[in-house]
């Protein structure tokens, strides 16, 4: 929720970004308050032209999708309903991992939970997609790039 809330609060100035979500709200929803974004948190659709147009904006150099993936470790005896929720959790992750490929911008994907602590994490850890599980690590890692940029440009390379 947090996050976009945040995205809708920074990019508003950006009348063309805001309202490219048109398409995703219903008339008594607003392009001008963070509100209604909240409740379509989970819809794919949004989230991935939420994304999409954070990246192709020119106004961010990354992006952190954070608070995916829920705790527990999966019985065989799971339910059909928990199973599906999760496959579209998953399917949200793998787009988002997908973006930065097909953008070349880093996307980080965060969560609260270890790959021990969620079956959602460690499938998607065996499939190649890093979730990080500390906030401190992600920052480290995108000051980490901006010196590197910073250094880079320094020497004209």
């Amino acid at each position: 929720m947090f996050f976009l809330r945040f995205y809708v609060k920074i990019f508003n100035s950006a009348r063309a970004t805001t309202y490219s979500f048109r398409p995703f709200m219903t008339k008594q929803q607003s392009t001008a308050d963070a509100a209604p974004f909240t409740g379509l948190f989970f819809d794919k659709k949004l989230l991935f032209a939420l994304g999409c147009n954070i990246l192709t904006s020119g106004e961010a150099d990354a992006i952190i999708l954070h608070g995916m993936a829920r705790p527990g470790m999966l019985a065989e005896s799971a339910p059909e309903r928990l199973l599906l929720f999760l496959e579209i959790n998953k399917e949200i992750i793998r787009g988002y991992a997908g973006m930065e490929k097909g953008f070349g911008l880093p996307v980080f994907i965060g969560s609260i939970f270890a790959p021990w602590e969620s079956q959602m994490i460690y499938d998607l850890n065996k499939e190649g997609i890093r979730i990080y599980d500390r906030l401190d690590e992600t920052a480290q890692i995108l000051s980490l790039m901006y010196r590197y940029r910073v250094r880079r440009e320094s020497m004209n390379i």
